[in-house]
């Protein structure tokens, strides 16, 4: 049996309030310039969490109340070229470590570090890069916001390179180019980060890429929505690879959402 409770989340990245049910956040810190070119924006993100887990030899249950996520956010523009985001994160604090026999030592987590910090020039929507710490872009879940998971958690195969390759949760250090030319019906993403430098830091950089067809016009932002409340129709079909030396990462997934009832509701789908 495993049963995980959201209590709480803040939705939203650079953006705060508390609600249920990841709704997306209506209010947030900013100061703006008085000539509107430039803006600072401060939130965070908090998920408290319930986690009732059956042990290893089914005999007891493992109970955890903890803090899933607790992020600081910090974004903003410096003219109409120039934007930036940071923000930090910490995992699963006051969570019980597990032994890899299925125990717990009982001792909680508790750790801060850099999740995502980089630059973004932009010459209009057709042309963006993307420069620091960011996500590569090689599947729609692994480019969306916590803020926004319909599920508890991202998949469990979405971040399954994290490990091997030493990034956070998906982050790794590089430059991308995004763009959504042709009136936005398409997306392209196409980044050369670190990946795994080997002995002496010998080995090729990692090339990771993606490309998604929009019937209804692109998503613009940085971090995907997982959903958008019912409030708009919404369709994307992507693909992508990751590719460094012989592994190779191939994905395909789709988005799909729609009002019902005069945007009161919605249904959301997601593939990946």
């Amino acid at each position: 049996m495993h049963a995980s409770i959201r209590a709480l989340a803040v939705a939203a990245a650079v953006m705060m309030t508390l609600v249920a049910a990841a709704r997306p956040a209506t209010a947030q810190w900013q100061i703006d310039s008085k000539d509107g070119q430039s803006s600072l924006k401060v939130g965070f993100l908090v998920q408290p969490e319930l986690e009732l887990l059956q042990t290893a030899d089914q005999t007891g249950t493992s109970k955890n109340l903890f803090i899933r996520r607790f992020r600081l956010l910090f974004g903003g523009t410096l003219n109409e070229h120039w934007s930036f985001f940071f923000e930090t994160d910490s995992p699963n604090t006051g969570k019980a470590s597990p032994e890899p026999s299925g125990g717990s030592t009982g001792s909680k987590d508790q750790d801060v570090f850099v999740q995502d910090a980089y630059v973004t020039y932009s010459q209009g929507h057709a042309f963006k890069v993307d420069a620091g710490m960011i996500l590569l872009p090689h599947s729609r879940n692994g480019t969306q916001s916590a803020a926004t998971l319909l599920a508890i958690d991202y998949g469990p195969y979405t971040f399954i390179d994290s490990g091997p390759c030493g990034e956070r949760a998906g982050c790794d250090y590089g430059v991308q180019l995004r763009g959504y030319p042709a009136n936005q019906p398409i997306e392209y993403r196409l980044a050369v980060a670190q990946g795994v430098r080997g002995l002496e830091a010998r080995n090729p950089l990692r090339i990771t890429g993606r490309a998604v067809y929009y019937p209804f016009g692109a998503e613009t932002v940085f971090f995907y929505d997982g959903t958008f409340q019912g409030t708009k129709r919404q369709v994307g079909v992507g693909a992508g690879f990751d590719a460094q030396d012989d592994p190779r990462i191939y994905s395909a997934d789709a988005f799909f959402e729609t009002p019902l009832f005069d945007r009161t509701q919605g249904v959301t789908l997601q593939l990946n």
